[in-house]
């Protein structure tokens, strides 16, 4: 099965098309595992040629719903409201040569399928139909497995040396800088995970280490600086910097949200956070920690730490579209001079 996703700047922004293959002695036979039900509905929703927000219908029958089945792992923009379809990427992009995958379960047939996902690349994002399902989403050292990444970057640059996994960091480790990248989020392909059968794997994910039966399971992670590590660190680097090839924003300026209108609640209400995997009291830990550690320079004199019962709060009212807020604090931010980017 396939879905595609287009990001740019804080908010992912994704488009989707789909297909999948299943088992069947030797050979692989095309299959579509997934209810059809809603399909004639989906298709008129992408014939419409203007973009708009997705609809409310039941999610196991409509393609397009972030709560569809497909989507466990999905995080950006349907290409199916940006001028894509679920079978192609909108005009004038191209899917990303590599990949992020998800184990998503089929409620209609019981079954889990495992679904890659691909970004769309050359565009920038239509901004509608956000989707932010982080569904056994890994950290982002694990970058086969987290959903945060923009796999763009494979199409217009070569790595020769990694020095650390992260992809900010790969601008220090013998990457060729790429033109600035946009993405739509990408088409996808799910494998039956049949029982105790053999699992087809894409290519794109690469030669996979065996796992040793009953190796020890890896320590977990308490202190806030490991829990920034773990689920930040990936996209927004070790010291906070961020990636303006990328569209990673700079944690160190974070402290200046704080001065605006509206600014404190945009901080712990964006996907990255909504989506992080990180309780309540997590949420707020990490925050705080960033806010006095790497953003310290930027903190107002008189603020006060976030603490779980606010993240919660904001997680029950989450954003509805992360550009257009994002850009309104921006101008808020230059009309009262406050060095904001």
């Amino acid at each position: 099965m396939a879905c595609a996703r287009w990001r740019t700047g804080t908010a992912g922004a994704a488009c989707s098309r789909a297909w999948a293959w299943r088992w069947s002695g030797g050979a692989v036979l095309p299959m579509l595992p997934f209810d059809r039900s809603g399909q004639s509905s989906g298709a008129a929703h992408a014939a419409e040629p203007s973009p708009r927000k997705a609809a409310k219908p039941d999610p196991r029958e409509d393609p397009l719903q972030c709560e569809y089945w497909r989507y466990c792992a999905f995080d950006g923009y349907l290409c199916t409201c940006c001028g894509g379809s679920l079978t192609q990427c909108p005009p004038g992009t191209e899917a990303s040569k590599v990949s992020w995958i998800g184990t998503c379960l089929n409620p209609q047939d019981g079954r889990q399928y495992l679904v890659s996902y691909n970004d769309c690349c050359g565009k920038g994002s239509c901004g509608e139909c956000l989707c932010n399902n982080n569904e056994r989403e890994r950290p982002g050292y694990r970058l086969g497995v987290h959903n945060d990444i923009n796999w763009c970057m494979a199409n217009t640059s070569r790595c020769s040396i990694a020095r650390r996994p992260s992809s900010p960091a790969w601008r220090d480790g013998g990457h060729r800088a790429p033109a600035p990248m946009t993405r739509l989020r990408g088409f996808a392909l799910a494998l039956l995970l049949a029982g105790g059968g053999s699992v087809l794997q894409a290519q794109s994910l690469g030669r996979q280490a065996v796992p040793r039966a009953q190796a020890e399971s890896v320590a977990v992670t308490t202190s806030v600086r490991s829990q920034y590590v773990v689920h930040c660190a990936g996209c927004h680097g070790l010291d906070g910097a961020g990636s303006r090839i990328g569209n990673v924003p700079d944690m160190r300026q974070l402290g200046h949200f704080l001065r605006l209108p509206g600014g404190r609640e945009f901080v712990i209400r964006v996907p990255g956070v909504m989506g992080s995997g990180l309780n309540d009291r997590q949420v707020a830990d990490v925050t705080n920690w960033v806010l006095t550690t790497l953003a310290l320079a930027s903190l107002p004199a008189d603020h006060v730490p976030y603490d779980a019962a606010e993240v919660q709060r904001a997680r029950s009212n989450p954003l509805v579209d992360v550009a257009a807020a994002r850009a309104g604090l921006l101008e808020e931010a230059r009309r009262r001079g406050v060095p904001l980017d």
